[in-house]
């Protein structure tokens, strides 16, 4: 029907609002006797909409509408492709155990239809949830088949989705330029393919994050701000500023930081997605510790960790965890250069600070099997770095009469966020500095 290509048109040109009020009016206007098949690739289109504009959950409620429409024990193209997106949704919204299994089902419904396509699909969402379960290198094996098999089958955006996810994980294992060259090479094909102003900027916020760990500062600075001419929208948009806010700390340009922060905030509006929440809240405590207000600095900490331990996810809770300690330890620094004791409370904060890591450095979960892929977890290994050892903080800088534990004690420090938080930069060997392909022009 018109709407649907009207809405599919506007998604891919990245308008989100537009392609979510057609798909609206769309499904609002369907009678009660609508084929069920053109309505579950309806609610599939607009839970898609729902999930770049920041409301995951509302996108997985759409997603399960649309599957109640057809027996499961009829397998056909529609029921994969739904629970395609649904797993990556899931995934998305780090609801990792179930994305996995809805993954596994649709990489079967797909091949029971026939549907290759699809199965790409799915076999990256896998690969992802199987990253982020750990440990991360078992992840690799299914993203490279699912992008091959979606490159073999000429099918550009899923290629491009399994590039924006594979050079996600390799950076998750700090592999930096690896990360930062798999992430050019989508680049490459979203310009081909016309996909620069949706995926594209996912892959540029990729490309960015992995060269601001190399010290590429300026360069990372250039590229966002060219992407940002085309002002995305939703989530497009808020990982580009949220970057860009990251840089600015680091910089010490607090009130640009602050400006970049408040712009990422309102692109995601209401959304409570970890993978923005705390990043944010990392630049608020970057923000105050660049103007000295070390209260604002731990009170932004403790929002960030608000809640059960065994609720965040490790990759964007250690940042939080450490920045919370570097802040103590400031704090504790200033009082005794004062020759004033230690405050009790921020002895005690610090201390629960040691206490909820020792909970995080424990391993949720085993290590996820899933065929040909599966490998055993490892002792002491929360499946989030290559060269986990526990991540617990160090117990030798607390004693009796030194309780601060010691932000620089922290041992086994996962990925690269340790820079992140410091802002220390290390400049890349000039061979392996990467650079966009698109870079003339916007996105």
């Amino acid at each position: 029907m018109a709407s649907r290509l009207a809405a599919e048109a506007a998604y891919q040109c990245g308008a989100l609002d537009r392609s979510k009020s057609l798909l609206a009016d769309a499904l609002a206007g369907l009678p009660a006797d609508f084929d069920p098949v053109r309505r579950a690739l309806l609610l599939e289109r607009y839970a898609l909409a729902q999930r770049e504009s920041g409301w995951a959950a509302e996108a997985v409620a759409t997603l399960r509408e649309a599957l109640a429409l057809r027996p499961e024990s009829q397998p056909s193209r529609v029921q994969a492709v739904v629970l395609a997106t649904l797993a990556s949704t899931l995934a998305r919204s780090f609801d990792l155990e179930e994305g996995a299994h809805v993954a596994q089902r649709a990489v079967a419904a797909a091949d029971a239809a026939g549907a290759k396509d699809v199965k790409a699909d799915a076999t990256i969402t896998l690969g992802v949830a199987i990253s982020y379960l750990g440990p991360a290198e078992a992840g690799l094996g299914p993203l490279r088949s699912g992008v091959a098999l979606a490159l073999e089958l000429d099918i550009p955006a899923t290629a491009v989705r399994g590039y924006i996810n594979l050079s996600d994980v390799l950076e998750l294992l700090g592999r930096h330029q690896e990360a930062a060259r798999t992430a050019s090479e989508g680049l490459e094909l979203t310009a081909r393919a016309g996909l620069s102003r949706t995926h594209g900027f996912y892959l540029i916020s990729n490309q960015a994050e992995s060269l601001m760990r190399l010290g590429e500062w300026a360069e990372v600075d250039e590229m966002t701000v060219r992407a940002l001419r085309v002002m995305p929208e939703g989530v497009f948009g808020a990982t580009l500023r949220l970057l860009r806010a990251e840089l600015c700390a680091l910089r010490g340009r607090c009130d640009d930081a602050e400006r970049e922060l408040r712009d990422a905030r309102r692109a995601i509006g209401a959304s409570n997605d970890v993978q923005f929440t705390q990043p944010m809240r990392c630049v608020d405590t970057l923000i105050a510790l660049g103007r000295g207000d070390l209260p604002a600095a731990r009170g932004a900490v403790a929002d960030g960790l608000a809640g059960a331990p065994l609720s965040w996810d490790a990759r964007y809770s250690w940042p939080l965890l450490w920045i919370g300690m570097r802040v103590a330890a400031e704090e504790a620094t200033r009082f005794r250069d004062r020759r004033e004791p230690v405050p009790a409370d921020l002895t005690r904060g610090c201390a629960e600070l040691a206490a909820a890591a020792e909970r995080l450095a424990t391993p949720l979960r085993p290590g996820w099997a899933s065929g040909r892929w599966s490998r055993p977890s490892r002792p002491g290994r929360a499946g989030r770095s290559e060269r986990g050892n526990g991540w617990r903080p160090s117990a030798a800088g607390r004693t009796p009469g030194n309780p601060i534990c010691w932000p620089m004690r922290c041992c086994g420090w996962p990925r690269r966020t340790a820079r992140r938080v410091t802002g220390r930069r290390r400049r890349a060997p000039s061979s392996g500095r990467t650079r966009s392909p698109t870079s003339p022009g916007p996105h």
